[in-house]
């Protein structure tokens, strides 16, 4: 037999493989990441690096997960970047209302406010706010200001 006839013999079979496939479709596997903590790196990342700076594969290896999962599970890298963002302008307004509403009265609750946004922590002083970056990296008209706008009244209202 020639090398031909066999390669063509070997594109029938697979053709008919495709066609004749007794097996329906798999369904997709359940995810293997915690979802939830998966974001948190990413938003550690932007957060420390920005949008610009942060390559893919900056965010694949602290999410520590794949390539595919991670478009599977965030859409893409501006939407990963949007949702952490959120996130981060949520957890942060929450939490300096909290402040706030601690105090025994307005002048404490300031106080409270005041020293909590001292973090502890240098590395975590060091990064600075999320939300401000975003507005020097983006500018005012952006899709990063309006979720940071968007959640910011959410947090509000949860404690008005």
């Amino acid at each position: 037999m020639c090398p031909e006839y066999l390669q063509m013999r070997q594109c029938r079979i697979n053709i008919d493989r495709a066609i004749h496939n007794k097996y329906p479709k798999a369904m997709a596997r359940p995810r293997e990441f915690d979802r939830d903590e998966a974001l948190t790196r990413a938003t550690r990342v932007f957060w420390a690096k920005g949008y610009a700076s942060t390559s893919t594969e900056d965010l694949l290896a602290a999410m520590n997960i794949g390539r595919q999962s991670l478009y599977n599970a965030f859409g893409d890298k501006r939407k990963l970047y949007l949702e952490a963002l959120e996130r981060y302008q949520r957890e942060t307004s929450a939490s300096h209302l909290e402040r706030l509403n601690s105090g025994a009265s307005p002048l404490g609750g300031i106080e409270a406010l005041l020293l909590g946004v001292i973090s502890e922590d240098d590395s975590v002083r060091a990064l600075g706010c999320m939300g401000v970056r975003a507005v020097c990296e983006w500018g005012c008209r952006s899709a990063a200001c309006d979720a940071a706008e968007r959640s910011g009244p959410k947090a509000f209202q949860a404690f008005g």
